[in-house]
């Protein structure tokens, strides 16, 4: 199970890490061995007196200026140009415009179909006005209509 870790350096908590990545961060200096670690729901302690991170602090520790330079050079991700490697002619695709120039025809269809689309969502808009309307004017109607000759049946005294 890959578990989750912590690292604090002067009052800021970074995290969650896996342990590969803070390895790599101690290999590179980003966390110093003076900082402190800790695992998912366990104690603090500092970098130099975690087992786990024991061969990381070998290395740092260790006189062997080239062993520490091989591993800083192959935990570090951002010092590879993964361009430089592409085939010929994606440089120059990198740098015109990618998108194809279109035919009058497909432009016409897509500006056709923005205005449909647009012109429906306005009717509809429109229809939810006008029953919202309608029933506003019937609901009035009800609640204030006096008839002009009104009926008697007799069983209510005029």
């Amino acid at each position: 199970m890959n578990r989750l870790w912590y690292y604090r350096r002067d009052r800021e908590l970074v995290g969650p890490v896996p342990l590969r990545a803070l390895e790599r961060y101690v290999l590179l200096g980003r966390v110093q061995l003076d900082d402190l670690v800790r695992e998912e729901h366990s104690d603090w302690m500092k970098v130099e007196d975690c087992p786990a991170l024991s061969e990381a602090c070998r290395l740092i520790r260790k006189e062997d200026a080239e062993a520490l330079s091989t591993a800083r050079r192959h935990a570090d991700e951002r010092n590879q140009d993964r361009r430089a490697s592409d085939a010929p002619g994606i440089e120059e695709q990198r740098h015109r415009d990618r998108r194809k120039s279109e035919s009058p025809e497909i432009v016409e269809i897509r500006a056709h179909r923005a205005a449909a689309f647009e012109h429906r969502t306005q009717r509809n808009w429109m229809a939810y006005v006008y029953v919202a309307a309608i029933v506003i004017l019937a609901l009035l109607a009800i609640a204030f209509y006096r008839p002009v000759n009104p009926i008697h049946i007799g069983l209510l005294p005029r």
